[in-house]
Parts: structure tokens; C-alpha cells; sequence
């Protein structure tokens, strides 16, 4: 079994978990905190959220686990600060990160149609949340 924590990093080293998912704002304290290092001394995997094309450079420049982008449809489980990104998007995204790194798709992917639309667009996975 492997266990994720969502933004609460230093817990996360405390814990020993398999991974970590770094939001933007806890990215920058994470990596001004030295938390990254923490990560990667223990060999911890670690993904990042991005919804532009500069979040999407600085997560490259830090060679994750993984990369998420959304909300790539509408949703209404959180509020989010970003227009939904569309099936378009995720195909440029695919073709911006490296193979080896897969793709995470997020933000209303409620249905089979909506996960076949990002697979068809070169999602890795998705991650679906209900609120």
C-alpha cells in the first residue's frame, strides 16, 4: 500500500509516506523550508499541481514524481481560482512534460466519458474527488 498526503509535507517526512502532492502555496513553503531535500534523503515521491505554463516550468525544473493539471472541467467539490483547462489543454501538457513523467488530470472527472476524454487527450491517471 502506498499512502499520498496531500500538502501537509512535514507531516508526511515525520510519517515516512510514500508520497507527497505539493499544492502551489505549499510548494513554495516546502521548498523555503528545505522540505524538497527532506523528500528526496528519504527517496519520497512527490507531485505537483500546476495550472499555468510558469507553474508548469518550475515543476519541471524540479523533476517530480508526477504533474497534475486542472481543474480541467468545471467542478464543484472546491473552489478553485482557475477557469477549467479543457481536454486542450491536456494535450499540450502531454506534450510539454516528458514521457517519463505521467500526467495527473484533476477537477471534474465525474464519469467514464470525462475519464476516457483526458486518457484520449494523454492523461496518465486521474484523481477524483467527491465532495
Amino acid at each position: 500500500l502506498r499512502l499520498w498526503v496531500n500538502d501537509h509535507w512535514r507531516a508526511a517526512v515525520k510519517a515516512g509516506v510514500f508520497g507527497v502532492h505539493l499544492g502551489q502555496e505549499d510548494l513554495v513553503q516546502c521548498l523555503e523550508d528545505g522540505g524538497l531535500q527532506q523528500m528526496q534523503q528519504r527517496g519520497m515521491a512527490f507531485g505537483i499541481s500546476t495550472h499555468s505554463f510558469g507553474e508548469l516550468a518550475v515543476a519541471l525544473g524540479l523533476k517530480p514524481s508526477y504533474i497534475s493539471l486542472g481543474p480541467v472541467f468545471a467542478t464543484t467539490s472546491k473552489k478553485v481560482g482557475f477557469d477549467p483547462q479543457g481536454t486542450g489543454m491536456v494535450q499540450k501538457w502531454r506534450q510539454l512534460i516528458p514521457q517519463h513523467i505521467p500526467l495527473v488530470t484533476i477537477g471534474g472527472i465525474s464519469d467514464p466519458h470525462s475519464v476516457a476524454a483526458v486518457h484520449a487527450a494523454g492523461a496518465d491517471c486521474v484523481a477524483v474527488i467527491c465532495a
